[in-house]
């Protein structure tokens, strides 16, 4: 499907609340259209490649969740990068997906919202500098480690952003460590794969404060 069908397809759903726009080999172009401000008015997910961000120029004021597909590509300047992610900055949560380590916290750093992060680094890839983001308003995190030890590795970045309440640290291919601010222990529990994740980080956050008050 070009852009400009799908354009045509989205002005047609002016009701659309979910949307996964990724197309393989595309690259952005100068003369593609760009989307009408009055486009997608009830949007609360979208998926798309880093490519066709720039299809967007107006803020997408009711969008939640948004995963973006960078692959395995060094990004431009942080600037260039803050431009591009300007219509998306209402979300409060984002999915990076087999993304490259260098590019998590310029991403991340566009979303003054941003409660709940879900990474995934490509195999191989150095290691998220998650410490980098302790000014964020981050309370949940999915992340994955392939040569640390999980507990570590998941307390450090407890220890380093403050408002962190649950962090997931997955051990590649294997099990998934949960660790909760107000408990001293980890626990386990089988990988998942969750179509709406961040209710379901939403439910862990709160269900961790809750917790904390009935022990305090």
């Amino acid at each position: 499907m070009s852009r400009e069908h799908l354009l045509q397809v989205l002005q047609c759903r002016p009701g659309l609340q979910w949307l996964d726009m990724y197309i393989p080999g595309q690259t952005q172009m100068a003369h593609d259209p760009e989307f009408p401000a009055d486009v997608l008015p009830h949007l609360t997910y979208l998926s798309a490649a880093y490519s066709d961000v720039g299809l967007f120029k107006n803020p997408l004021i009711s969008l939640i969740s948004f995963t973006l597909h960078t692959w395995n590509t060094v990004l431009e300047d942080a600037g260039t990068i803050r431009g591009l992610m300007a219509p998306f900055v209402s979300i409060t949560a984002c999915h990076l997906p087999a993304v490259n380590a260098a590019n998590v916290v310029p991403i991340v750093s566009c979303f003054p919202c941003l409660e709940y992060l879900w990474v995934q680094p490509i195999i191989g890839s150095e290691s998220v500098d998650y410490t980098a983001l302790s000014a964020t308003r981050l309370k949940y995190l999915r992340c994955m480690v392939y040569q640390e030890i999980p507990s570590f590795y998941g307390r450090r970045i407890l220890d380093a952003i403050d408002t962190l309440v649950v962090v997931d640290v997955s051990l590649f291919p294997f099990d998934t460590l949960r660790l909760c601010r107000s408990d001293e222990w980890p626990v386990h529990y089988p990988p998942e794969q969750w179509t709406r994740w961040w209710e379901h980080a939403q439910r862990a956050v709160e269900s961790a404060i809750s917790n904390t008050a009935v022990l305090e």
